[in-house]
């Protein structure tokens, strides 16, 4: 049993930051209102090493919709295309903002 114990102490401290980072980040929500869906798009060149680099590109989309102010789910769709092979992948995602969207100033009325 001695890879539980090797795997124990990191998994612990990295739940313990997770938990830390969330306890400090989520105050600030909690006021907040939930966003409308948001649509992101992807563009990304890939480079692997494998006896020289082997180069592919990306493209994606992704949308999201909020289930809380920071919380977000939704479909990813990309597609990688590399010299002789193509890939198409989908996923769902599960996404939490990490740091809140500032809020827009209110605008002043001169009247």
């Amino acid at each position: 049993m001695a890879w539980a114990d090797t795997i124990r102490t990191p998994l612990t401290m990295a739940l313990a930051t997770l938990g830390l980072v969330a306890f400090v980040t989520t105050h600030d929500a909690a006021a907040q209102e939930r966003p409308g869906p948001a649509a992101e798009f992807t563009g990304a060149w890939m480079g692997f090493a494998d006896d020289g680099i082997v180069n592919e590109s990306l493209v994606g989309a992704t949308i999201r919709w909020y289930l809380l102010p920071r919380v977000s789910i939704g479909p990813e769709i990309d597609y990688v295309h590399g010299h002789n092979h193509s890939h198409f992948i989908v996923t769902g995602n599960l996404t939490w903002d990490v740091v809140a969207e500032p809020a827009l100033p209110l605008r002043q009325s001169t009247e």
